[in-house]
């Protein structure tokens, strides 16, 4: 009786330890595919995130873009005509340079038309020599003109207290 109650005793251990390493296994199985699935969602939180992101911008864009367009119409109405460039733009800087004491050499270049929205320009070159302090207020005078201007290039050299400057750039017009 004591051999068939160890027999049943192992039988009894053997069950329960097969059972408790299936209950182990699935439990593992089932903690792996939990945790795959809250990857998977973090995954799918980012993409929405994103996507919130993405529609913020979107509509920030939009509402950008329907004041920019106000700002074009508005830009339209004070940017002078090109015939009024070629006739007006070199005398205004002419009569500038003369105010700030600056020698000024002025050449219009070539004419860029309206592209998306934009308004056209025409290139301009200045050659110019003065005091720094005259330069400086030349230019400051001329970007408080009636014109529109975008400066792209702006070299400067010194030779004594002179400053020679050599500008290009581009003004704004319909």
């Amino acid at each position: 009786m004591g051999k068939a109650l160890s027999k049943k005793l192992l039988v009894n251990s053997l069950v329960t330890a097969i059972g408790a390493v299936i209950l182990i296994a699935a439990l593992i199985l089932t903690f792996a595919d939990v945790n795959k699935r809250v990857q998977r969602i973090g995954e799918q939180r980012n993409q929405l995130a994103a996507g919130n992101s993405a529609l913020e911008s979107l509509s920030e864009l939009k509402a950008s873009a329907e004041k920019a367009e106000t700002y074009f119409t508005l830009l339209e109405k004070i940017l002078p005509a090109e015939e009024v460039i070629s006739k007006d733009f070199p005398n205004a800087l002419q009569n500038i340079a003369n105010k700030n004491n600056v020698k000024m050499q002025f050449s219009l270049g070539d004419k860029v038309p309206a592209q998306n929205n934009g308004p056209a320009t025409s290139n301009f070159t200045i050659k110019t020599t003065s005091s720094y302090a005259n330069l400086t207020n030349f230019l400051k005078s001329v970007e408080a003109s009636a014109f529109v201007v975008r400066w792209q290039v702006l070299d400067i050299s010194r030779s004594g207290t002179q400053y020679s400057a050599t500008v290009f750039g581009s003004v704004f017009h319909k």
